[in-house]
């Protein structure tokens, strides 16, 4: 994968970035660079995207999750796929407001998402398990989806 080298001149243990294009997916190693200009090794690869969930984080019992939320996360998978050269996924339909969302939608982001992540050579996300026609959509499905895309 190519990409630029992002010099963030932080002394923070933790750094963000501004001003970025969305939907993209970026993928990010971090190094230490010390006063004297030693240099720690890279860290392992990860990624994040550069959407901004809506109601994040998602709430059970508080924030019901939306069609919304899952526009949001069909863009992410698709720029993590896009990252990894992968074509885009069909997803299943639209999924309009109020409409019922499945367990199959759920599944569908998924199983895109960790096709991309084994592109990558990263790790697959292993999620709660989840039955087509049988479980309900919970908060923390889709929320599990956020964080792994973060």
């Amino acid at each position: 994968m190519n990409g630029a080298v992002v010099d963030l001149h932080t002394a923070a243990a933790n750094a963000s970035l501004s001003g970025l294009a969305e939907p993209v997916c970026y993928a990010v190693r971090v190094r230490a660079v010390g006063a004297s200009g030693q240099r720690s090794n890279w860290s392992n690869r990860d990624i994040a995207t550069s959407i901004v969930f809506t109601n994040d984080p998602l709430i059970a019992g508080v924030i019901p999750v939306r069609s919304a939320h899952m526009s949001e996360l069909r863009a992410a998978v698709g720029a993590v796929r896009s990252a990894a050269g992968l074509p885009p996924f069909s997803f299943t339909g639209t999924i309009q407001t109020g409409a019922v969302i499945y367990a199959s939608h759920v599944t569908e982001l998924r199983n895109a998402l960790n096709d991309a992540l084994a592109a990558l050579g990263l790790p697959a996300v292993v999620f709660t398990d989840l039955q087509p026609r049988v479980s309900l959509i919970r908060a923390a499905e889709p929320q599990q989806l956020r964080e792994a895309m973060k």
